[in-house]
């Protein structure tokens, strides 16, 4: 988990909220000196919560195209957005 100070905190905007079974992610977006980060931050009842993060982005265009594809990776995996 590089520096992730979690959810609570004012500087990260969660994006988007996907559930399989009993796990839940949430890709949040959080203001860095140089642009973005992508963090993803997973959530589920047997363990521990984990936060990773996923890329540096530089511009809403970037983080529009790194989203989408993340949600066709996930729907292909089997999760269902929230």
């Amino acid at each position: 988990m590089a520096d992730y100070e979690g959810s609570a905190s004012s500087q990260f905007r969660e994006l988007i909220r996907y559930e399989r079974g009993w796990e839940v992610r949430v890709y949040q977006l959080r203001i860095a000196a140089a642009g973005a980060e992508l963090w993803r931050v997973t959530e589920s009842a047997d363990r521990e919560t984990t936060a990773v993060k996923e890329a540096d982005v530089k511009s809403i265009e970037d983080t529009l195209e790194l989203l989408e594809d993340i949600k066709r990776a996930l729907i292909a995996g089997g999760w269902r957005e929230l």
